[in-house]
Order: structure tokens, then C-alpha cells, then sequence
């Protein structure tokens, strides 16, 4: 795998992180060293298809076994030292700092294979009081995010029970947090399958219908799919659990390859740009869509996109899939009511007016809708002017509409949620009338030019990361122009601005990634 330089080199802060991350965990190395740490930790990036520093840190964070394997691997550097006149290793650690790894005694433990993978009996799990399992609530909001993509139904109530059921399987298969399991269920078809079919076991009571019902449910359709028989020949070897963080499947015949070029033609003449989406999260987006209509070559999945013209709108919605709540990160909101605001202000000749780019079902919108009339709550808000936009129709439908499950509330004030929404089922919940007449729903691909000008904010969160970087540049330069002077442009956590365009913002808190236009 080739290692893009030009990404490494946009992801300083998240490169001082982690230097500050090693040093905290004990490791020595110079100023002289520190080039070549660098590198190494490029090349650890470019290993496992990360995109930035930031998504390393997490896994060196969660994972000990990880952080392990690369200290011992820095530690095998040399350079080479004038004092002593020879080679000393690149690094060196605090032996007093380190970690003792989670090692069964020999012989307590019985290996079984058992529903497509690998179990260790008489284990005993403690879950409220388990120090070798280290997680964080990230990772537990991640993996149960990545079932419901999955098309895993299952209620907000249950998400405890189904917690403790993949912390069991995690465990047994020898990990120690969700992220290594996670990793393992996204490259691993047949796990995935056993590890859903063992959630369907479980049993939970409903009140309304009287009855005990599965955990979890899941469509047909990804079932089948998954339906490949497990082998059941034992191995006298431990299963080597390796994490293909490279999603991409491998197609065994060279010459279906020609046909993923006639799937690029056929969307060029649809006037869908797949050159402005990174190579592999398109190719992750197409092969999704393959595994769920059950086409098993390229060849197959171009007839359907000759075929049905229905498969076309589906690509584009997977292409542009965006998970957001009401509220979602606490710290930029917190940011925004207590800075931002205040320094644009309500009490102007002009109005306000933010832009909401790819605001899928609307929780974005709606949540500095909300801000606004709670933080200015005696001033005028006729002149606040909020735009929402988005390239599928049927997500603005259904924003337009305000009515949200409480999966997509669980972040909001139980006090906003009181005085901003309405009950219409158990589950349901409709926006007031006030917020929504603040907003405007607008169909718009960002790879176009801005809907409009002179925006005070712009919130693109958690989009720009399915671009390519030269179209990013060019979504940057149309921020900028769409923006008035000293605006302010907001992203998601994992993004930055370009170098090439970076001149044209300033940073204005770096941790919740708020800029402002030169």
C-alpha cells in the first residue's frame, strides 16, 4: 500500500499528539530522532489505511497489544551517536511505565470453535469491575453505529444487554476493547454472520406486545448474504485474528477488473462524479451495494446499473452517508453558544444567516436553530436566515418534516427536549413549528458552486473526508468566497483545511476544528 505524503503533512496537530502520547507513555528519543520517528509512524499509517494521525492515536489509545508491537518496532532503529561512537536504538522507554499484558495461565483455559469462531471456555467476566478490558464510550457508540448501518434494528433500551454480548464474544476471541472487534466484524464476513446470529438468541421482554422478542433484528437481505457455511476442521494452531483494515474485498478473476472501468463510464454519463470521492471509500460504497443485492463480480453489479435505474439513486445515497444526532459533540456546541454567538450577535441592521452543508435529516440545522432561541431568547430572531442543504431528496423530505426516533435526542438537554419537541408515538418525536419555519431545505451537491453568499457560519462537519484532496481544495476555495469577511467555517473532528488553501483561514479552537476566514 502506497503512503500518501501530502496526507501525513496536513495532520500536524494530530502528529504533536501523538509524539506527546509516546513521551507520556514512557518513550525517550531526541530532537535528532524525532525525523525518523516520524517516518516510521508514517509508514504504521500508511500500513493500516488510516488517513491521519488522529485515527492512529485512537488505536494506540485502545489497543495495548498495538502500542506494544510499534514501540518494540522503534526501538529496532538505530542512529547513530558521536559521543558514544556508535549505533544506540532510535528510541528507549521507561521500563517503570510499562504495562503488563492480560495472559491466561496455562492449562485454565479450554480452545473451542464454536459459531464461526474461536472461544475460550471457563473464562470468568466480570463486567462492572474488569480491569482488563479498556474501552471508552466512543468505541461503544462505534460498533453499535456500524450494526444499525448494518441494518441491525434493535431499541435504545437494549443497547446495554447487546453491549455485554459483544464485550462476551470480544473477550472470548482474546480482545480487549470494541474497536479490535470492530475491525474484525468490518473485514470478516463469517464472523459477522455468527456473531448476529448469536444476538438473535437473545431474548427481551415487550411490555406492549407480551411477549419476549429477539434482541436484535436485521433484514433478509444482509442475511443472505453472510450465509456462507463455516468450516468446522479443527486447527491445532491458534487463529491468527489479523485485522485487514483495508475493506476492499479481492476479486480472484483479473478480468472482471475491466468491467469496474465500465462502471466508471456509466456513471460519468449519469453525471455522477466518482473522481471527487477517495479510490477506496468509493470502491468500499460500490462493493456495499454489492454484497447487498448479492452480485458477486463487477460484471454482474454493471448489469444492474444497466438494468435498473433505481440501483443508481442507491449508490449515490451510500455515497454519501452521514451519521449525525441532535447536539452530536458537546464541546462545539458548547463552543459556539459561549464564543461564536455572542461575536456575531443578534442585535444588527442584518440578518444572520449559517449554512448547514450536508445536513443529511436535519439535527444539524435544527440544533443552532434551537441554540439561537435559547441563547437570545428576548431579541428578535426574525432576521436569522438558516440554509440546509443536501444531494438526497428524500433526506430533506423527512427533515422537513421534524420528526425524529429518540435514538437521534440522546444528546439533547431533557429541558430542550421538553420545551423544543412534542411526543406523537412512545418513539416518535415532532420539532416545534418555530424552529422548523427557521430553516430552509435545499438540494444541493457541494461539488457545485455555494446556493449563496455573505454566510455568517458554515457548518460542513464529517463530509469532506469522503472527497478527494483536490476537490476538497476546491470545496475550501468556495467556503471561502461563500463566506463574509471573518466568518466562520466549522468541520468535523477528523478533518483539516488543505495546505495549499490553508492560508486562506486562521484556526480559532483547534479541538473542535472552528476556523475563521482571513
Amino acid at each position: 500500500m502506497t503512503l500518501e505524503k501530502n496526507k501525513i503533512k496536513t495532520d500536524e496537530e494530530g502528529l504533536e499528539e501523538i509524539l506527546d502520547f509516546l513521551r507520556q507513555t514512557g518513550i525517550k528519543f531526541s530532537t535528532k530522532s524525532e525525523t525518523r520517528v516520524i517516518k516510521r509512524l508514517g509508514i504504521m499509517i500508511g500500513m493500516h489505511g488510516f488517513d491521519n494521525y488522529f485515527e492512529l492515536l485512537n488505536l494506540l489509545q485502545t489497543d495495548p497489544q498495538t502500542r506494544r508491537n510499534l514501540i518494540k518496532w522503534l526501538e529496532r532503529g538505530k542512529v547513530f551517536n558521536e559521543e558514544k561512537k556508535s549505533f544506540i536504538p532510535l528510541v528507549q522507554r521507561d521500563m517503570s511505565k510499562e504495562e503488563t499484558l492480560y495472559t491466561p495461565k496455562k492449562g485454565s483455559l479450554k480452545k473451542k470453535r464454536r459459531n464461526g469462531f474461536f472461544i475460550w471456555e471457563n473464562i470468568h467476566l466480570n463486567h462492572k469491575n474488569d480491569e482488563t478490558w479498556l474501552d471508552s464510550e466512543r468505541n461503544q457508540k462505534k460498533i453499535l453505529e456500524f450494526l444499525r448501518n448494518k441494518k441491525v434494528r434493535f431499541t435504545s433500551k437494549d443497547e446495554t444487554r447487546i453491549l455485554k454480548r459483544l464485550k462476551l464474544i470480544a473477550k472470548r476471541i482474546g480482545f480487549k476493547n470494541y474497536s479490535s472487534l470492530l475491525k474484525l466484524l468490518n473485514s470478516d464476513p463469517q464472523t459477522l454472520d455468527a456473531v448476529l446470529n448469536w444476538l438473535e438468541k437473545g431474548r427481551v421482554y415487550k411490555e406492549d406486545e407480551n411477549s419476549f422478542s429477539p434482541l436484535v433484528k436485521r433484514d433478509t437481505i444482509l442475511q443472505n448474504s453472510v450465509s456462507r457455511k463455516i468450516t468446522k476442521k479443527k486447527s491445532k494452531k491458534k487463529p491468527q485474528h489479523t485485522i485487514q483494515l483495508d475493506l476492499i474485498p479481492h476479486i480472484p478473476d483479473p478480468k472482471d477488473q475491466e468491467y469496474l472501468s465500465s462502471i466508471y463510464t456509466f456513471l460519468s454519463k449519469n453525471n455522477i462524479n466518482y473522481e471527487a470521492y477517495k479510490e477506496k471509500y468509493f470502491l468500499r460504497r460500490v462493493h456495499s451495494r454489492m454484497m447487498k443485492v448479492d452480485a458477486h463480480t463487477y460484471h454482474e453489479y454493471l448489469n444492474l446499473l444497466e438494468t435498473d435505474p433505481r440501483e443508481s439513486n442507491l449508490l449515490i445515497d451510500n455515497l454519501s452517508i452521514n451519521v449525525t444526532r441532535f447536539f452530536r459533540d458537546k464541546d462545539l456546541w458548547s463552543k459556539l453558544e459561549h464564543t461564536i454567538l455572542p461575536k456575531i450577535g443578534v442585535n444588527r441592521s442584518q440578518s444572520i444567516r449559517i449554512w448547514s452543508a450536508g445536513c443529511a435529516v436535519g439535527p444539524e440545522p435544527y440544533s443552532i436553530a434551537i441554540l439561537m432561541f435559547d441563547k437570545f431568547k428576548s431579541a428578535n430572531l426574525d432576521r436569522l436566515d438558516i440554509l440546509a442543504t443536501d444531494l438526497r431528496q428524500e433526506f430533506l423530505e423527512q427533515a422537513q418534516a421534524g420528526v425524529y426516533s429518540y435514538d437521534l435526542l440522546e444528546e439533547i438537554n431533557p429541558v430542550k427536549l421538553q420545551t423544543y419537541f412534542k411526543p406523537i408515538t412512545h418513539e416518535l418525536f415532532q420539532l416545534s413549528r418555530n424552529i422548523r419555519e427557521k430553516v430552509t431545505f435545499k438540494k444541493h451537491d457541494l461539488r457545485l458552486a455555494p446556493p449563496s453568499r455573505n454566510f455568517d457560519i458554515i457548518l460542513c462537519r464529517n463530509v469532506l473526508i469522503y472527497f478527494s484532496r483536490n476537490q476538497a481544495e476546491k470545496l475550501f476555495r468556495r467556503f471561502y468566497s461563500a463566506l463574509k469577511p471573518n466568518g466562520y467555517l466549522v468541520l468535523g473532528k477528523c478533518e483539516l483545511v488543505p495546505i495549499p488553501v490553508r492560508h486562506l483561514f486562521k484556526i480559532v479552537d483547534s479541538k473542535t476544528r472552528i476556523y475563521k476566514r482571513n
